[in-house]
């Protein structure tokens, strides 16, 4: 989608997706991009946080073009841009996940103090990966 608009707007520039883990130009061909993935091994030791299990609702995986979501969330496809990407699958088989993520979103059930959730996260696992809310 980025590309896209882009090439809608006449931009010529460098462009950083998923929280600047993907770089590129999509008016430059001859640009090699730049992609940071997330280390799975990781993602799953998180996910498996019996605290954490409990306050979410909805999990995102996504990577260069490409999005695994548990389920369908409108409002959640449109503020992640879920909803342009060229490929989304519906439902996570924790046994079958891509082995190169560039993000992961994690959707709150409702009623959870976030800061309390995202604070939580950075004394347990900031070490391992960045988190914002």
């Amino acid at each position: 989608s980025s590309g896209i608009n882009a090439e809608y707007g006449g931009l010529n520039t460098v462009i950083a997706n998923y929280n600047g883990a993907q770089i590129h130009n999509p008016s430059d061909y001859s640009f090699i991009p730049v992609i940071t993935y997330l280390n799975l091994n990781d993602i799953m030791y998180i996910l498996g946080d019996k605290e954490l299990k409990n306050k979410i609702d909805n999990i995102a995986l996504e990577g260069p073009s490409w999005v695994m979501i548990e389920k369908r969330n409108e409002h959640l496809e449109r503020v992640f841009g879920i909803d342009t990407s060229p490929k989304v699958k519906v439902g996570l088989n924790f046994h079958k996940l891509p082995l190169k993520p560039t993000g992961v979103v994690l959707d709150t059930k409702p009623g959870i103090n976030i800061v309390e959730t995202k604070d939580y996260l950075e004394r347990t696992y900031g070490d391992l990966v960045e988190f914002s809310s």
